[in-house]
This record gives C-alpha cells, structure tokens and sequence, in this order.
C-alpha cells in the first residue's frame, strides 16, 4: 500500500481516499469527519489517523462518543494496513456490519 503525503503534510492511501482535516473542513468536527470517513469503508483507528492527519490520541475520544450513540461499530479483527498488527476495523455504516456486534456490546 502506498501512503501519499500532499503539499500540506496531510497523508493518506491515495486520492481516492483522501480526507484533510484543517483548510477543506473547517466546518467540521473531528467527530463529523471520522464518521463521514467511516461511512464507506472500514478502517482502524492507524488508517483513520493517517487518512484524515487527526491524532490518533483524538480519535479515541471521538471514537467514544460515537460508540455511546451506537454510531460506531467494529466489524472485524485483522492486521492493520498501517501498523502491520491485529487491529479493529471500525465502521459507521450499517450495511457493513453485517451479524457482526457493535463496539458498544463487545
């Protein structure tokens, strides 16, 4: 997989993937760019930071908020794309999770 950086430092795994958190959203939350970021794909919390140049520190508080409104769920335990170990991908999308059980019961 190759990790692009941009003329802003931000990093993510292509341009089709790119999210930037400072100039393109200033509008949005952490929160709100997380969960936009979740709605089409599974990712792990290295994959979000990398993706969207939010700390990963940061998206652990925004992770449990979302988890507390049921809008966050772990689909799967797999090796990360980032940091090579087992990992939670996470999604805030339904239709991923599938008979899987969200974070907030595991």
């Amino acid at each position: 997989m190759e990790i692009n950086k941009d003329n802003h430092g931000s990093k993510s795994f292509g341009e089709d993937n790119k999210l930037q958190v400072t100039e393109n959203h200033p509008h949005k939350t952490q929160e709100k760019i997380i969960f936009s970021y979740l709605l089409d794909k599974t990712a792990t919390n290295s994959m979000i930071s990398v993706s969207t140049g939010i700390a990963r520190a940061s998206i652990c508080k925004s992770k449990r908020k979302l988890e507390d409104q049921w809008k966050l769920f772990e689909v799967k335990k797999d090796v990360c794309k980032v940091s090579g170990h087992k990992a939670s991908f996470l999604t805030t999308n339904p239709k991923f999770i599938g008979n899987q059980i969200s974070l907030q019961n595991g």
